[in-house]
């Protein structure tokens, strides 16, 4: 059995009911959701929608890059009482 090596932000769908198959990509940033679609029928084929579906994922990386370490953990979570991230009352 060949073990699948996951692909960071691209989905496999292949729905035999609805007859949709092809890549869907996802990336959130900064509370904004880059979804896209990329259909095997469209695209001519397995390879070239998961070609289509990589490049597309690249650019909105390139765009729109990740959070740092640090812009991570100075986020105000919704359960900190304080106001000021870090300070915590025992």
């Amino acid at each position: 059995m060949k073990k699948k090596i996951p692909i960071y932000g691209v989905t496999r769908v292949d729905n035999e009911i609805s007859r949709t198959h092809g890549w869907l990509v996802t990336i959130q940033r900064r509370g904004t959701i880059f979804r896209r679609q990329f259909s095997d029928g469209i695209l001519g084929g397995k390879a070239k929608s998961l070609a289509a579906a990589k490049a597309w994922r690249d650019e909105i990386v390139a765009r729109h890059p990740p959070l740092s370490k640090r812009e991570h953990a100075e986020i105000l979570k919704k359960n900190n009482k304080s106001g000021v991230v870090g300070v915590c009352r025992y």
